[in-house]
């Protein structure tokens, strides 16, 4: 069994509509890299929107694993409903734009290194969520989830 794989999730919160899907969100590959501290990793990802239509990713949760927050952006929430998260264009012309997300995660609950995996769930503005499962310490292969 592979030490890391992405699955896909096509709801969206309990108690809410599904969330219409902009075009197929592609995640992958998934890793971490273990902080000097066991209890902290910096977590990447690479996300690549194959719709037509612009995404962003708006929120990342790791409940089970500890605290995350984006790196190259700001997944917060303004009192109008906006949100300013990493933005993921849409493809253009037959091109794909991958973006490269990446996150901190602080507070482990377990000892971030070779081998662990740490499930978080993302979010996106139009894609619904994902549940990415990134490997610690161990180099993963693209995956070519839709």
């Amino acid at each position: 069994m592979p030490a890391a794989a992405v699955l896909l999730l096509g709801a969206s919160e309990p108690g809410h509509a599904m969330t219409q899907v902009s075009g197929p969100i592609q995640i992958g590959p998934s890793q971490g890299d273990p902080d000097d501290q066991d209890h902290a990793a910096q977590l990447s990802t690479t996300i690549t929107n194959q719709g037509t239509l612009p995404d962003r990713l708006i929120n990342a949760a790791c409940p089970g694993s500890g605290h995350v927050a984006l790196l190259n952006g700001s997944m917060r929430q303004y009192p109008n409903g906006q949100y300013n998260g990493l933005d993921i264009p849409a493809a253009t012309g037959g091109q794909y734009q991958p973006v490269q997300a990446q996150f901190s995660l602080t507070q482990a609950t377990q000892p971030m290194v070779r081998g662990a995996l740490v499930p978080c769930t993302v979010s996106f503005e139009h894609g619904g969520q994902r549940i990415i499962v990134f490997s610690i310490g161990i180099k993963e292969t693209q995956t070519d989830e839709p």
